[in-house]
């Protein structure tokens, strides 16, 4: 009968029997044909969730690791901007407003700052506008964005050690960077800190 030949199931024979390579039966090509048309339909089910993009879902798989080395904060390790935005009818972007506000980066707690509000008594980054020539360098052509270059880049590293600023084309100057992991007793994060311009740091 047809229907044998459908048999996927009957494990196979090392000679022929009636012209089948395995010990067919009208019972395991139906269990075989049945098996085929749900597989088919499960795929065109799936496949027309992914065409129609319906109840997206996503997955994530989470692993320990002891050293996750070092990332520097920069456009060749993990790039960042700042960029500030108005919440009315509709969200927009109007980069950051530089009169009224100072970004600071730090490589320690916001509260090891806050005990005593000494900028100048460790080593920090200062941030202001964007140019998506000099900042971004290896990652330029993803910069899009109309209000890229009113929002905020890192731009100066203050040394505690040497007592002075350097820009980010100066020799001297270093990034920031996520070292490590948090697990690690010499992780090193970055804090960022705004402050209004009006107010004494």
């Amino acid at each position: 009968m047809f229907i044998k030949r459908f048999d996927f199931i009957s494990p196979p024979v090392t000679f022929y029997h009636q012209g089948y390579l395995s010990h067919s039966s009208i019972i395991s090509g139906i269990i075989s044909i049945i098996s085929i048309a749900f597989i088919f339909s499960l795929t065109l089910y799936f496949s027309l969730k992914i065409i129609k993009r319906e109840d997206p879902n996503v997955f994530s798989y989470n692993s320990f690791v002891e050293d996750a080395g070092i990332i520097p904060i920069n456009s060749s390790g993990l790039f960042h901007f700042i960029s500030m935005g108005t919440l009315l009818n509709n969200f927009e972007m109007n980069g950051v407003n530089f009169t009224d506000f100072r970004i600071i980066g730090f490589e320690e707690s916001s509260e090891a700052y806050l005990k005593d509000r000494n900028l100048y008594g460790r080593n920090h980054w200062l941030y202001d506008k964007c140019n998506n020539k000099a900042d971004t360098e290896e990652v330029s052509y993803l910069i899009d964005h109309s209000f890229f270059e009113q929002s905020a880049c890192i731009k100066k590293f203050y040394s505690f050690e040497d007592k002075q600023y350097y820009d980010i084309s100066d020799s001297k100057f270093r990034w920031p960077e996520l070292t490590h992991g948090t697990f690690h007793k010499d992780y090193k994060f970055i804090v960022l800190l705004l402050k209004s311009v009006k107010k004494k740091l």
